[in-house]
């Protein structure tokens, strides 16, 4: 079965289109609910950030993770989700990408680096967000029918993926302040009707 896959200029979309190709041509449709490296996954991030040395045979990792997103059982419905990211230290890498999510306009797209982890619940991102050090951020992730996300306890994007800003708002209650983002998530084209 020949597939005609879209042109882009993102490394790591042609990194997913020729796993996709390679599925539909492996006929491997073993949909399950989650990556088998689910729980590892934050280990994963910080070598993927750079910010510690892991033991463990991380692009392995990554190449099993990335496959098994391609074969993840698609969300029956849509879904909102929530993620806490509190204000990281100038230094690490990580506070870039907090900045960049700070100055989203209704509009912009954002890719979020590494495997993005998110809850059902917004009690869980606030604990997440409020820091000593200055305000957070809460996204508020709408996810369309027939995601590939996994799920075991919580949810876990695959790796940079990509959202359409909504909506930004500062909000200021009598504890914490933060900034309260919408996005949208862009389903992948790998993760199309084929599989």
């Amino acid at each position: 079965m020949k597939v005609n896959l879209p042109k882009t200029k993102f490394f790591c979309d042609l990194y997913w289109q020729r796993q996709r190709q390679n599925l539909i041509q492996s006929g491997v449709m073993n949909y399950r609910a989650h990556v088998r490296h689910h729980c590892g996954l934050n280990n994963v991030n910080s070598f993927l950030l750079g910010l510690n040395h892991v033991e463990f045979d991380m692009p392995k990792m990554i190449r099993e993770t990335d496959i098994d997103f391609c074969c993840l059982k698609p969300t029956e419905q849509q879904m909102v989700l929530w993620r806490g990211v509190g204000c990281p230290k100038e230094n690490l890498p990580t506070y870039y990408y907090f900045k960049e999510s700070l100055n989203l306009k209704k509009g912009d797209t954002i890719r979020l680096p590494g495997y993005i982890f998110a809850d059902s619940k917004e009690d869980t991102a606030q604990i997440y967000a409020f820091s000593k050090l200055k305000k957070g951020i809460i996204y508020k992730i709408n996810v369309p029918q027939g995601a590939h996300i996994s799920y075991d306890s919580h949810y876990v994007f695959p790796r940079n993926s990509k959202f359409i800003c909504t909506d930004s708002t500062a909000v200021n209650d009598k504890t914490q302040s933060y900034q309260l983002i919408s996005l949208d998530y862009i389903k992948p084209n790998k993760y199309d009707n084929n599989l």
